[in-house]
Parts: structure tokens; C-alpha cells; sequence
């Protein structure tokens, strides 16, 4: 086990954290997708001592200032010139996890690394099923899922995502949006679920044209599923929308507590990305199990009132609010309205986009991520 130490600039402070790899980062592939900086690189004993950022290890035997001027091509750009500039900065107005604001935070500050296209390709999806068994399914439903790691020559960062999806849409969505493939190119773990959702044939027009916040022309041009869906909802045949083919009448809480474990999702730091329908499972679970996670990303998503104004205001884990200013069913205003009162909120809201506002504007929906996960690692 080699150990890193690993340096970022963000809002104009060192933020530094120490980071485990199975492999010698000196002979692996150059890593991309993070825009930070090594400091240094030493073997299993590496010992990081204190704000000044000296290194001492038994395979390099010397401080951070000696360690860039012998490797300052790999460690700064700009050489030791860059370093000295950088550790001389005043730390003393650094802002604590206690006192950040999340309400102020600049989404916006970094775009997502060029370098994470290339990465991209490297990430391997894997697919499965899980049978979820919560009552009254004493023997379990299959739910289909997604997931991906971070692949060989990339920082693990310590977080884990988990998509959800909408009423008409599935894991496929994140497959075709990239999202599936960006997140671990930028060191994420990713799991995408298939929820337990059936449309009531007959409604599906009605129902897609309202939800999706566009009009149907926009569908036909843009998402061939979801026309077939369309169609065949018209001619009166029933369509399940998804790989989870099984109905589900159980608690959504203890749905989602069950994926959380069973996924080994809680064993590093969880965060929920929840559009539209699948509120109804992030809402009520959020509210009962925040501790347990460390953010979530509701995306004008339905449920936003289950539950009462004062248990929301006790959610204390940084919440990014989503939303298009297009969107045509009432979501964005309501779930904004309901939502805001977690203290560690943050509302984005997307311009030219409707209700499923990160298919409109996915570039922007990623810089979001991004950057609230950037924040995450380092304010939580």
C-alpha cells in the first residue's frame, strides 16, 4: 500500500489530504480527472507533519520544499517558484466544516477536468440484480442495478454516488447521459438503480408530456425509448418502463435502507442524486437517515412535502436543490419551497431547462456535481 499526499487549490486555499493507492503512483498512469497537485509520495509509513506541509518518508528521506525542487516538473508546473507561492499563502482564514456556508457556495468556480474524457473510457459499467426483500415481499423483488468504480491509475476519492431516476426513465438514462462513466473517471464510486416504477397504460402521453416538461416533439427528437413507450402507451398496450419488471408495495424507506446495505453503500461516504419521481423514496428516507449519508441532490423531485417543514429543517447534511426554469408540473416551485429550510441548502436553478433539466443541460448538471462533491471532501 503506497500513500499520497495530495493538494488542491479551491477558493483560494492548500486544501491537503492524505490518500491510500494499492500501486507505486510513481509507475502508474499519470493521474486525471482531479486538478490538484502531489506534494509527495512515499511508501506505507509516510507520515504527513503538520500545517506547513513537510514530508518525511522512509523511501525519500526529505522535507516538501527538497521533494519539488527534485521532482518539481511532476509535483508544480511551474516548479518550486509555484510551491513557495502556494505554502506561503495565510491559512489563518481557511473556513472550517462548522462555519462553511453552503448556502453561498460557488458551484460554478471549477469546470469539470478535460482530462476526465479520456478517463472516461477506461471505466468499466457492471451490471446486476439484487432481490430486495422488505415486507410485504417476504421473498424479495429483483431489482436491477448499475455500478462502477474508479479505474487502475486513478485517486479514489472517499464517496460514493447513487443515481435514482424519474418516473419515465432508468439506469440507461445515466448510461446515455455519461454520468455513469464521468463520476468514477473523477474517482467516484457510482450505483444506479432500477426503481420498482409502473406506468398505468393509457396515461403514459399525458403523463410524459406534463412530467417531462417539454413538449412532444422533444421527446420524438430526442429519446427514441421513451417514444416507443409513447406509442405504445396510445394504443392502449401496457409498458413497464425499465429492468426492474416487478411491483412494489413495500415501505420506501426500508426499500432504500436495504440497497444502502445490502450495496455496501454506507461504507464510505454516500451521496443521493434524486430527479422527479424517485423523491417519494429520497424524501422520507433523507429526512429519517441523514446521518447516514454525506449530501444529497434532489432534482425537482415529487414527495417534497410528505414530510413536515420541522423534520426537514433538521437535516444537517449539504443538499443541492436542482431545478429547470422551464419546468411545467409545479415541482421546482414546491420541492424548492419545501426543500430550502435544510440549513446546508444550495438552489441552482437551470436556465432554458425543463423538468428533467439535467437532460437538457447535462454539461452544467455535471460542473454541479463536480463541484458540490469537490466541496463535500472538503467541508464534511
Amino acid at each position: 500500500m503506497y500513500s499520497l499526499a495530495y493538494c488542491e487549490m479551491f477558493d483560494e486555499f492548500l486544501v491537503c489530504e492524505r490518500i491510500e493507492m494499492t500501486h507505486d503512483p510513481l509507475r502508474s498512469t499519470p493521474v486525471l480527472g482531479i486538478s490538484g497537485l502531489y506534494l509527495g509520495i512515499s511508501g506505507p509509513d509516510l507520515d504527513i507533519l503538520g500545517p506547513d506541509l513537510d514530508i518525511l518518508g522512509p523511501d525519500l528521506g526529505m522535507t516538501g520544499p527538497d521533494l519539488v525542487q527534485f521532482w518539481p516538473d511532476m509535483l508544480f508546473p511551474h516548479g518550486y517558484d509555484e510551491y513557495r507561492k502556494m505554502t506561503s499563502k495565510d491559512m489563518s482564514n481557511s473556513p472550517t466544516k462548522a462555519s462553511f456556508d453552503w448556502k453561498s457556495a460557488n458551484l460554478f468556480s471549477e469546470t469539470v477536468p478535460n482530462s476526465a474524457n479520456d478517463v472516461r473510457k477506461l471505466v468499466e459499467i457492471k451490471t446486476g440484480t439484487i432481490k430486495v426483500k422488505v415486507p410485504p415481499h417476504k421473498e424479495g423483488i429483483d431489482v436491477f442495478y448499475s455500478s462502477a468504480e474508479p479505474p487502475d491509475g486513478i485517486i479514489v476519492m472517499n464517496q460514493t454516488v447513487l443515481l435514482l431516476h424519474g418516473r419515465s426513465f432508468n439506469t440507461d438514462t445515466w448510461l446515455n447521459l455519461g454520468t455513469l462513466h464521468l463520476l468514477p473517471a473523477l474517482g467516484r464510486r457510482v450505483v444506479s438503480v432500477d426503481l420498482p416504477v409502473n406506468i398505468a397504460s393509457g396515461k403514459n402521453v399525458t403523463f410524459l408530456k406534463n412530467e417531462g416538461g417539454r413538449a412532444l416533439i422533444h421527446i420524438i427528437g430526442h429519446y427514441l425509448d421513451v417514444l416507443v413507450c409513447t406509442i405504445q402507451s396510445a394504443y392502449g398496450g401496457g409498458v413497464r418502463y425499465g429492468n426492474t419488471k416487478q411491483k412494489f408495495d413495500g415501505d420506501k424507506v426500508a426499500f432504500i435502507s436495504y440497497l444502502v446495505e445490502h450495496l455496501s453503500l454506507a461504507d464510505i461516504p454516500l451521496v443521493i442524486v434524486s430527479p422527479s419521481m424517485s423523491g417519494e423514496y429520497s424524501v422520507p428516507f433523507v429526512t429519517s437517515h441523514w446521518q447516514s449519508l454525506a449530501g444529497y441532490i434532489p432534482v425537482a423531485p415529487v414527495a417534497s412535502g410528505s414530510v413536515t417543514q420541522g423534520a426537514l429543517s433538521k437535516v444537517g447534511i449539504p443538499t443541492l436543490i436542482l431545478h429547470g426554469d422551464n419546468d411545467k408540473t409545479g415541482l421546482a416551485e414546491s420541492s424548492l419551497e419545501n426543500l430550502k429550510v435544510i440549513p446546508k441548502s444550495k438552489e441552482v436553478e437551470f436556465k432554458g431547462a425543463g423538468h428533467a433539466c439535467y437532460l437538457d443541460k447535462p454539461n452544467l448538471f455535471h460542473q454541479m456535481l463536480y463541484n458540490f462533491l469537490t466541496l463535500l471532501s472538503i467541508h464534511s
